[in-house]
């Protein structure tokens, strides 16, 4: 019985934990989405309201890899996000790595969305993006930016209890092994 109450307990963590970081993805509306072509650019044409504010920045990439080593660096990638005033409202860099997950080497096609991070907008008008997207050991076949308004925060009293669901399925686990050691 009780290892049906663990595995009802850390099902139950799992889900409501995906649950609210998609619902932390997908929050907002929609404001724009662009294909950035080419290693490094400079979008120049982003139209961003206070209004929209708190928006939320994604960077997706779709890219091959020949998976050989344990950790491979896939890609890095660089993004300044700048208001009217030329005010830095984002800036992001990371190298996106690959653990190889069984014994042989593997190729794989696979889509990273990456978020970004959240920004306020304090000024009507044309926002700048100038990124750049270098592959290491990954084939990048395409690059999109994406910006959600009106976004909502990490809802972290549903992550405490989806810690708290799983510790209490670790303390189910535990107690039945004290209790069939103490017996066994």
């Amino acid at each position: 019985m009780k290892k049906y109450l663990a595995l009802i307990l850390f099902a139950a963590a799992v889900v409501l934990a995906g649950w609210t970081f998609n619902d932390y993805a997908a929050s907002g509306e929609p404001i724009m989405s662009a294909p950035l072509t080419g290693s490094a650019g400079t979008l120049a044409n982003i139209e961003l309201r206070p209004s929209q504010a708190p928006a939320r920045a994604f960077l997706i990439v779709d890219y091959e890899i020949n998976v050989q080593d344990e950790t491979n660096d896939a890609y890095t990638y660089m993004l300044s996000l700048k208001g009217p005033a030329g005010q830095d409202l984002l800036q992001a860099t990371q190298t996106h790595a690959v653990k190889k997950q069984d014994q042989g080497a593997s190729y794989e096609q696979l889509e990273e969305k990456h978020i970004l991070g959240t920004f306020a907008i304090p000024q009507q008008g044309i926002h700048t993006l100038d990124w750049s997207v270098e592959a290491n050991k990954a084939m990048v076949r395409s690059v999109t930016f994406e910006l959600r308004g009106n976004v909502s925060d990490l809802n972290s009293s549903l992550l405490l209890l989806s810690g708290g669901l799983f510790l209490l399925g670790v303390i189910v686990v535990v107690s039945g092994l004290k209790r069939k050691r103490k017996h066994g």
